[in-house]
């Protein structure tokens, strides 16, 4: 399979939705879907994994010494996500979080949950760790 120079490059795209979006989408399906019908729940916008991984160094006043592609593993999709138009037409429903803000709340509670001395000594093991 050949590799695009986009998914070298960190440029493909995704759409991260935060948690709370998607519960108030899927509540919102469990009280207006009666037949049992498909619909998307998450965004219609999409970031790139490079705007991603700076969005997340900014927020956490952290930055790698270098970042590596790793090329061995599959690329996957250059571009995803969600189509809401059934979401929008039959539940009213687009996420609310931003970007920046979903991120902000997720970092927010791991940091709280976490101990920030263990975080910061293994910061890069635990970005990778899976």
């Amino acid at each position: 399979m050949a590799t695009s120079s986009r998914a070298r490059t960190g440029e493909q795209d995704r759409n991260f939705t935060y948690v709370q979006d998607i519960v108030d989408g899927m509540m919102l399906a469990c009280e207006k879907i009666v037949d049992g019908s498909p619909l998307n729940i998450g965004r219609d916008d999409r970031i790139t994994i490079n705007a991603t991984a700076e969005l997340i160094f900014e927020l956490t006043n952290w930055r790698p010494k270098k970042i590596h592609y790793d090329l061995t593993k599959p690329q996957g999709v250059a571009s995803r996500a969600a189509d809401l138009t059934r979401a929008e037409r039959l539940l009213k429903w687009r996420p609310k979080v931003s970007y920046k803000e979903g991120f902000m709340k997720t970092i927010d509670w791991y940091f709280s949950n976490k101990k920030e001395d263990d975080i910061r000594k293994n910061f890069e093991r635990l970005l990778f760790e899976r």
